[in-house]
């Protein structure tokens, strides 16, 4: 009786087309796996820009007057953003001291001042140096003692608001900040694109609660299949941005006296 050692060759031939068929599977499935990963992780970066742009650029208009404060462009948006607001509570040396509240510490290289009241005339003032102070007013929680210098004297009561002056901008892929002559600096990945996304205005004459600006965003480079909320079959949304501005807004002034 003879003992065959080893396979023939069609054992042989079958063996590896079955060996091939399954890593053909398997790395069929491997790959299927990998684009649904990337795909969702674009989704999510794709949705955290879109998230970010709505929030900041939300946040910034719904202070603003927008006759004096927003500049709208299909690709930028000009504004004074609030920043925050103080009261004289006092006089140094030719400055004003006052309580001070607000989003951050003021900056005097980009930030001016609204003068409220009588005494001022709607237009910004300069702050030209602010300092710490640590006595000479009390001041509740939450406020900072400070040097402010104006080139002019409030008398104590004067309720100041803090502007920084900036713009907005879809560029390269990214919603993007400029302050002053500075570069466009990055607030989102590059993942937006531009020419499918931009700003408007609203129409003049709108209603005082409709004030504000529409904002249209699509998303670049995508090849999957359209789902609800797209534009040309890329992820996309539209909103309008509106001030606290007229009836409904929780008691906050009319058109005229929009600002906090």
């Amino acid at each position: 009786m003879t003992v065959r050692a080893g396979l023939s060759l069609l054992e042989l031939v079958v063996a590896l087309a079955f060996f091939g068929l399954v890593a053909g599977g398997v790395y069929g499935s491997v790959a299927a796996t990998e684009r649904a990963g990337r795909m969702h992780a674009r989704r999510l970066e794709v949705a955290e820009a879109f998230r970010t742009t709505v929030a900041v650029l939300g946040a910034e208009v719904r202070y603003v007057d927008p006759a004096a404060d927003l500049a709208v462009a299909p690709d930028s948006v000009a504004l004074r953003a609030f920043r925050g607001t103080a009261i004289v509570c006092g006089e140094v040396g030719g400055d004003v001291r006052v309580r001070y509240r607000g989003l951050r510490d003021p900056d005097p290289a980009k930030d001016s001042v609204i003068v409220v009241g009588a005494l001022g005339d709607g237009g910004p003032v300069a702050l030209a140096a602010s300092t710490s102070e640590a006595q000479g007013c009390a001041v509740l929680p939450g406020e900072s003692l400070q040097r402010w210098t104006l080139g002019a004297r409030y008398p104590v009561g004067t309720l100041l608001l803090l502007f920084e002056s900036g713009s907005y901008h879809l560029a390269t892929g990214a919603f993007r900040y400029r302050r002053g002559a500075g570069g466009r600096q990055p607030i989102t990945g590059s993942v937006l694109d531009v020419g499918a996304s931009g700003f408007a205005p609203v129409p003049t004459g709108a209603a005082a609660s409709e004030e504000g600006l529409t904002l249209r965003l699509t998303a670049s480079g995508w090849t999957g299949a359209a789902s609800p909320g797209t534009e040309g079959g890329a992820p996309g949304i539209r909103r309008r941005l509106g001030v606290l501005n007229g009836a409904g807004n929780g008691g906050v002034p009319a058109k005229g006296g929009g600002r906090p």
